[in-house]
């Protein structure tokens, strides 16, 4: 009887890691490859750059491949127990990294039909990843705005507790970035309130992106941005993702609220209503399926606790949204204790990362959400309340004194505004610019050359 090989992966971009792995599964039997379908690729590191079908029609060219089955989900259990393999061929790369908990749940499934394990070497230094950071390196300028997707996907999936905080415009961008946050949110009230707007989608969503392309080019930091409910349907979500990608700007959270949206923290009678799921996930997929750069994040907010409902509609509502290829799940509660997102996280099996706006329950200890596992923290509004109580202080005693003397003292100089925008820089570049003197760098036109040597010689 033939030996029977399964080897699980994703194999976006075949390279000669993937042959080495499947020329050495072939030398034990033969060999079926768990191909991971897109849903998993999505919410695994970035869109897949290849589909299901391409990369399945890549790997039937390879001789080392009998079989092709789909993969539903990194836990390689399921399609395991349906085909009982004498051998599971893997890299060894997974003993000690994220993965490491599904290597073992593997070696333990196997024991049931006296299966073994086999790992390959890793082979360093290849890997889609590794093969599209080198594209987009070679070019760092040009691909800047991929890198700040990138830069936010690493925060998200990152393995300790990461945090971001809210800006509003350009210069409580610097602000943040100077800070040392690796991140910023761009909040849908903030920025509404910046305007004199409410937050009920007052703002266009053209008025938005031009505010986040200002603040976009003036720090190198990734911008995460609060997308309300998408602007409408399916298409409005897609086209508004276009935009933000145009403009540099890393990734959205989308609500699943209707349009136009009511903030989370405003009563409604009878109950804020919810978007119908299978419609939120269209509008996840379509803009998953229509971005362009690789890495840009889009995070579904589940906002089943703000309308009133338990842990089995948010259970349900994320991983519909997870499996419409959500990169991570946004779970808001405006409770004053961490107790919706603590009963959360006891179900959550780490499919992908989870977000947390702790705007109301800012009582919990930051230990605790690491405890939890939760993936990133987002300081939600607070640079923008702190601006008003200040503006609202110093405009009040201008007024009641009719003197600046007893306010200068406490706000910024003009100096810091200057510091802020570089007017430095800007005077070292007039010193350059203006009156810039080309003179010895001309070229002399050839009929003028030929002129003057003329004239040389009828001198003679």
């Amino acid at each position: 009887m033939n030996k029977t090989v399964y080897c699980g992966m994703a194999c976006d971009i075949l390279n000669h890691g993937h042959i080495n792995v499947l020329r050495k599964a072939s030398e034990y039997g033969q060999v079926t490859v768990g191909l991971f379908v897109d849903s998993i690729l999505n919410g695994y590191e970035r869109i897949p750059i290849n589909t299901y079908d391409t990369r399945k029609q890549v790997l039937e060219s390879v001789s080392y491949v009998s079989n092709i089955i789909e993969q539903q989900s990194l836990d390689f259990t399921e399609n395991l127990r349906k085909l009982k393999p004498n051998y599971v061929v893997h890299g060894d790369n997974w003993k000690n990294n994220e993965y490491s908990h599904i290597r073992e749940k593997i070696i333990d499934v196997l024991k049931e039909w006296d299966g073994e394990l086999v790992e390959v070497p890793y082979t360093k230094d290849i890997s889609t990843s590794a093969i599209i950071e080198k594209i987009v390196n070679e070019d760092k300028l040009r691909n800047n705005y991929i890198l700040k997707s990138k830069k936010l996907r690493q925060l998200l999936f990152s393995d300790k507790l990461e945090f971001i905080m809210e800006a509003h415009n350009g210069m409580s961008a610097k602000i943040v970035e100077e800070a040392g946050f690796k991140g910023i949110w761009a909040s849908g009230l903030c920025l509404s309130g910046s305007l004199g707007l409410r937050d009920n989608n007052e703002a266009s969503w053209s008025q938005v992106v031009d505010v986040l392309e200002y603040m976009a080019n003036v720090v190198d930091i990734p911008i995460l941005v609060d997308g309300d409910s998408g602007f409408g349907n399916f298409n409005n979500a897609r086209i508004f993702c276009s935009n933000l990608e145009k403009r540099g700007i890393a990734g959205v959270v989308f609500e699943d609220k209707l349009f136009p949206k009511t903030n989370s923290f405003i009563e409604v009678e009878g109950g804020q209503k919810l978007a119908d799921m299978n419609e939120f996930c269209g509008k996840i997929r379509a803009c998953k399926e229509h971005q362009v750069n690789p890495y840009f994040v889009v995070v579904a907010r589940l906002e089943a606790f703000i309308a009133g409902y338990g842990i089995e509609e948010a259970m349900k509502r994320a991983l519909a949204y997870h499996a419409a290829g959500a990169d991570a799940i946004l779970v808001h509660s405006k409770i004053s204790t961490s107790a919706d997102v603590d009963e959360f996280m006891k179900r959550w099996d780490n499919r992908c990362p989870i977000v947390i706006v702790p705007t109301k329950y800012y009582s919990t200890p930051t230990d605790h959400f690491k405890e939890l596992g939760i993936s990133t923290v987002i300081w939600a509004n607070h640079n923008f309340r702190s601006c008003i109580d200040v503006m609202r202080k110093t405009s009040k005693q201008i007024f009641e004194d009719q003197s600046l003397a007893n306010v200068e003292k406490n706000i910024a100089t003009v100096k810091d505004i200057f510091n802020y925008t570089k007017e430095a820089e800007l005077k070292k570049d007039e010193s350059k610019y203006v009156n810039y003197d080309v003179s010895e760098y001309i070229v002399p036109l050839k009929e003028k050359v030929e002129q003057e040597q003329n004239n040389v010689e009828n001198e003679k």
